[in-house]
């Protein structure tokens, strides 16, 4: 084996100095130069341990063959993760400073007494060539082998039992549910964790083959109603993703009462916030059902997702996102909808707004530094203004900038936009109506690292504008949006296989459709005697009618009454003798003609704001104008061919008045609520009809279907059944025959 190992062609033209005992042997007379006990990796460009060559070289070091001393060499010489050459192939071999700060090997045992023959080395070189490629210390295989196989442990190439010794048990009992490293044939043992990683949004540009490796180091694990998965104040150990059933998110507050947040099911993630900000858990999560979730350690997260720069940039994106939609508090959100996301516009547009009033303070200290100078007093006034000014600005810039969000749910994507004092205003866009996600950036704003998320319905769109990583936005929408319509399917699955269940048993219950409620035209123009009060909105019969906020109607009868209480403050003057006009009886008579036709302007004002009512009913929305002693107009619109709508409040009267205009997107055409008190409560009520009629249209449809496959397995049986009942009419006849 000396001379087999003396003849290896991979040998080094010069030897290197020791580090043992200091001292450097020159090669006995006549004997070859033996390789280096680093040697590169063919096609690899990496280092790897030649412990054989190791053999040898040591043993010409420390003289007469003094194994202790070869032992105590090797430990530390041969690493066991080597430091890669600056070069290519051919380089040099690291020197001793990248030794030094490579991890070691413990010892070897099979392969330092040659045991197992030339096989040991060549299992310690795999093993090596796999630690020297990993980006990270590489995790324990599946269980810990037996006989002359080597094994890698989570701290690195630390030890090879190539002699069959196991670890000690407490060892091996540390190892826990991490994340385990598989071998390229075993497979993943739950393809659903292939499944989930493939439709989260973070990792969407992750090549497939990474996926599987990421898919390897899931554990599963199971918990049955009301136990508890993770623990508000533990620390962050692991990011966890829902197989099966739900979750609760509960907050305990300072009293000690908890109070859920949100309800998580089968895709949801848990714990980005507190695996990228190191944060101990924000909330409590507990089953809510019998669930099974997909536990990522975030040592392996780590390393894994360390290897795809994108992939982190996205995942941090989405643990801010969440983090700020965490501190949110909308009173518009309906009853079980979750709130996924909440981002800011980029924040290098608040810089570029911050311009202007970094100007404004910089020519106000220049006025300033003049004025101290000597110059009159009213300088230094202006000067003290301008500055003033100028910060007034920059905190109006940096209030308008925090209070535009564009908020991502369970259900629609919304951009909620507030100018202070001016505008407020919120456009959605139900996801069960978007066509397609797009992206448009130029060459300044992908410098910047952002754009625009275009979210396209069937003949609309909403734009998120100036998005920071917009690729990570729009794959988080693409999630939630592919999420409902997989929901969708999966309810017509389960009512086909409810329809075959129920056609299988001995009896078929009664199938119940619901019809969808039919409103006539009377009810929705009878609205009862709140027609004629001041009151803004009222129900009646299942149809809810709005009418124009009274600041319209003080808009529309301000002129009127102004020359009402005139006249009046005329005839009494008159009458009182303190105005003479004319004659007291004539200008008494015309001052009452005078108000009585102001009084009939007024009334006819009135009347024209009473009149204009816009109503949404169980099928549709209907806007009706109708002038007093003169035209009607009635627009209506089906519920279902809303696809989007919007909410507008312009100016400082409508945001402390809370009116405004609700827009709704009919194809190409726009329905307008306009100047209707709480335009948000508006946009809710028109949100929730028409889930509600969607909701209705979808169970009716499943009620077809599901009578339809009665009919059909009805008729199938019946052809059975009459197949095989004419061999035996048959045989009957060819018997009596």
């Amino acid at each position: 084996a000396r001379d087999s190992v003396r003849r290896h062609p991979n040998h080094c033209s010069l030897r290197p100095a020791g580090r043992g005992n200091g001292r450097s042997k020159a090669p006995p007379a006549g004997r070859p130069l033996l390789p280096h006990p680093l040697r590169p990796r063919p096609g690899t460009g990496r280092w790897a341990p030649d412990p054989a060559a190791h053999d040898h070289w040591a043993q010409d070091r420390a003289g007469a063959g003094d194994r202790s001393a070869v032992r105590g060499s090797r430990r530390r010489l041969l690493p066991g993760l080597v430091a890669r050459p600056a070069g290519r192939l051919g380089a040099q071999p690291p020197g001793p400073a990248a030794r030094r700060r490579a991890r070691p090997l413990a010892r070897l045992r099979g392969a330092c007494r040659g045991r197992h023959g030339p096989r040991a080395p060549r299992r310690l070189h795999r093993a090596a060539s796999a630690a020297a490629s990993a980006h990270d210390r590489p995790h324990p295989a599946n269980g810990w082998p037996a006989g002359p196989s080597l094994a890698i442990r989570a701290g690195g190439l630390r030890r090879a039992h190539g002699d069959g010794h196991r670890p000690p048990a407490s060892r091996r009992s540390l190892r826990g549910r991490r994340a385990q490293a598989r071998c390229y044939n075993e497979g993943v043992s739950d393809p659903r964790h292939l499944q989930i990683l493939r439709l989260t949004h973070f990792l969407r540009d992750v090549p497939e083959q990474a996926l599987q490796t990421a898919a390897a180091q899931l554990t599963q694990e199971t918990f049955a109603q009301g136990e508890d998965i993770a623990v508000q104040g533990s620390a962050p150990d692991a990011l966890y993703f829902v197989l099966e059933g739900s979750l609760d998110l509960l907050v305990r507050d300072s009293r000690g009462q908890e109070r859920r947040l949100a309800t998580l099911t089968p895709g949801d993630t848990l714990g980005e916030v507190e695996v990228v900000y190191r944060l101990p858990r924000l909330t409590t999560a507990r089953a809510a059902s019998p669930c099974t979730v997909a536990r990522w350690d975030r040592p392996a997260l780590s390393a894994f997702i360390g290897g795809f720069p994108a992939a982190l940039a996205s995942l941090r994106f989405a643990a801010a996102s969440r983090r700020l939609a965490a501190r949110l508090r909308f009173s518009w959100l309906g009853e079980g909808e979750v709130l996924y996301a909440a981002v800011r516009k980029h924040i290098a547009l608040l810089f570029q707004a911050l311009i202007l009033p970094a100007v404004i303070v910089l020519a106000g200290l220049v006025l300033a530094s003049w004025a101290m100078g000597g110059a009159s007093s009213l300088l230094t006034w202006i000067a003290g203004a301008t500055i003033t000014a100028g910060l007034l600005l920059a905190g109006w810039q940096i209030l308008d900038w925090t209070n535009d969000y564009y908020v991502v749910t369970d259900r629609r994507a919304l951009w909620i936009e507030k100018v202070v004092g001016i505008y407020d205003s919120r456009r959605e866009a139900p996801l069960h109506m978007v066509v397609s996600v797009s992206l448009r950036t130029d060459m300044l704003t992908r410098s910047f690292g952002y754009g625009d998320v275009i979210i396209r319905t069937f003949t609309g769109q909403l734009t998120f504008h100036n998005v920071g990583n917009p690729k990570a936005m729009a794959a988080l929408i693409e999630e939630h949006w592919r999420r409902v319509q997989h929901q969708r399917q999966q309810a017509e699955r389960a009512t086909l296989a409810q329809t075959l269940q129920d056609k299988m048993g001995v009896e078929t219950p009664a199938l119940s459709t619901t019809s969808l409620p039919v409103t006539s035209e009377r009810a929705s123009r009878d609205v009862g005697l709140d027609h004629w009060t001041l009151q803004l909105r009222f129900e009646d019969k299942g149809v809810i009618t709005y009418r124009k906020h009274w600041a319209v109607l003080l808009q529309a009868i301000a002129l009127p009454s102004i020359l009402l209480l005139a006249g009046a403050g005329l005839l009494g003057g008159s009458l009182s003798g303190m105005v003479q006009l004319l004659d007291p009886l004539l200008s008494a008579v015309i001052l009452l003609a005078w108000i009585g036709v102001i009084g009939l302007w007024w009334l006819y004002q009135y009347v024209d704001w009473a009149n204009d009512i816009y109503q949404v009913t169980p099928t549709q929305i209907v806007d009706i104008t109708r002038k007093p002693l003169g035209t009607e107009s009635r627009e209506v619109a089906p519920l279902e061919n809303i696809l989007g709508t919007e909410v507008d409040r312009k100016g400082l009267a409508g945001l402390l008045l809370n009116y405004g205009t609700v827009t709704a997107s009919i194809g190409t055409a726009e329905f307008k609520f306009r100047g209707v008190f709480d335009p948000v409560g508006v946009q809710q009520d028109i949100v929730r009809a028409q889930e509600a009629i969607l909701a209705r249209k979808r169970e009716k449809e499943t009620g077809q279907r599901r009578e339809e496959m009665v009919e059909l397995l009805r008729l199938y049986d019946k052809e059975i059944a009459s197949r095989r009942a004419a061999p035996e009419a048959d045989e009957q006849t060819d018997g009596h025959a």
